[in-house]
């Protein structure tokens, strides 16, 4: 090797035997006919074929300059065109192993919520497998149980077992009508809302306001894309009020029993069977909801002494708001509360976009609505972005 120290090599070429770990250098420049063997050690041949890959790669780009520059164009176009179609959001996506179990007792206090309902549920869902912890909070007249299961647990089948415990023991627990039926639910990472918003307007009363927003408005801001749950809270819901004279219902021999009665038996919407003419089927519903109060005050209670009791001789009727127990404000003016939930996958900023939008239909519609957003995720995420790009 000595000789041939300083003289150019016009080839060189190095192949590696794995058996035995033995490598020859041949053809050499002429006139020697040099072979050399030698022993690679196992991180020697690791580097040798490591060089020999980047070697390959380099000149493969060198020699294909056109074929390397199309690829290179190519992921660049598919970049470009991918990067308004990731979605974004403010949380990855990741979905705690917690089921939460929560019960509503209108106007049952806290001691009597933890023994009456927290107690019998928390000894039901403690018999679910693979707990880690449970906690329960019981306040006026709500019961929340949260059991947390060990990672790697199948959430699903979790939240069904838990399900089936809880029937289990509804026998257990009150039997009052308004108890109202337990709710799973399993923990979402997704349930920030997107936008939460206020609304007034001064030329529609707070009871319309609200109800516009439930049965109308609220499937608008459903229909943009990316949009899962609307929730529309409202501090006035419209009532029938029924307030009886205790006097006349003395005088007339009747009960309280007897208003409610009546009122449920003729307040009705039901299947009334199918009518078939010809070829053709028709579905029949006895559609007897009642609508106003001069209706309720109509209906007939009794008939004393060949005249007709009615609830309006008996009681008055009034169509009013049912009794206000939160309010809801924006700048000091009562408002209607909106919220706007994100399906699972989707693009929290585009679908917040799309609400925004939505809103500014909608104060177009009506000149007079104003809405006033007080949390919005999309900001805190383009702050994020940026901040990271800087």
């Amino acid at each position: 090797m000595d000789a041939l120290r300083g003289r150019p090599f016009d080839k060189l070429r190095v192949t590696l035997v794995r058996a035995g770990g033995v490598g020859k250098i041949k053809s050499l420049p002429k006139p020697w006919n040099l072979t050399l063997a030698y022993r690679f050690t196992q991180c020697g041949r690791s580097a040798a074929v490591l060089r020999w890959g980047a070697m390959s790669i380099a000149r493969f780009a060198v020699n294909r300059r056109v074929a390397v520059s199309m690829l290179a164009l190519a992921i660049v176009v598919l970049g470009i065109f991918a990067l308004p179609r990731l979605p974004v959001a403010l949380l990855p996506n990741f979905t705690p192993p917690v089921v939460t179990v929560t019960v509503t007792y209108p106007n049952v206090g806290p001691e009597q919520m933890e023994a009456l309902v927290t107690r019998p549920i928390e000894n039901a869902v403690s018999r679910v497998n693979g707990i880690e912890l449970i906690n329960s909070t019981s306040q006026l007249g709500q019961s929340t149980i949260s059991a947390q299961f060990y990672y790697g647990t199948n959430l699903d089948t979790a939240a069904v077992d838990v399900q089936q415990q809880v029937d289990q023991i509804r026998s257990q627990l009150p039997n009052d009508p308004n108890l109202q039926q337990p709710q799973i639910a399993k923990f979402d990472s997704n349930s920030l809302p997107v936008v939460r918003f206020y609304v007034t307007d001064p030329n529609i009363p707070l009871r319309d306001l609200g109800d516009l927003f439930a049965n109308q408005l609220s499937d608008e801001f459903a229909s943009v894309d990316g949009v899962a749950n609307v929730i529309v809270s409202q501090d006035q819901t419209r009532a029938f009020m029924i307030e009886p004279d205790a006097n006349k219902l003395a005088a007339y021999g009747l009960t309280l029993n007897q208003i409610i009665g009546r009122v449920q038996q003729e307040n009705l919407n039901l299947p009334a069977g199918i009518i078939q003419v010809g070829p053709n089927e028709y579905q029949v519903r006895a559609n007897a909801l009642l609508a106003t109060a001069s209706e309720i005050s109509d209906l007939v209670l009794a008939v004393k002494n060949g005249s007709v009791v009615r609830i309006g001789t008996v009681a008055k009727v009034a169509d009013s708001i049912q009794e206000v127990r939160t309010y809801e404000r924006l700048n000091g003016k009562n408002a209607v509360g909106v919220v706007i939930d994100a399906q699972p996958n989707a693009n929290i900023v585009a679908t917040a976009i799309g609400t925004y939008r939505k809103i500014d239909q909608i104060q177009a519609r009506y000149p007079g609505m104003k809405i006033g957003v007080v949390f919005d995720q999309k900001g805190f995420i383009l702050e994020a972005i940026n901040a990271l790009e800087h």
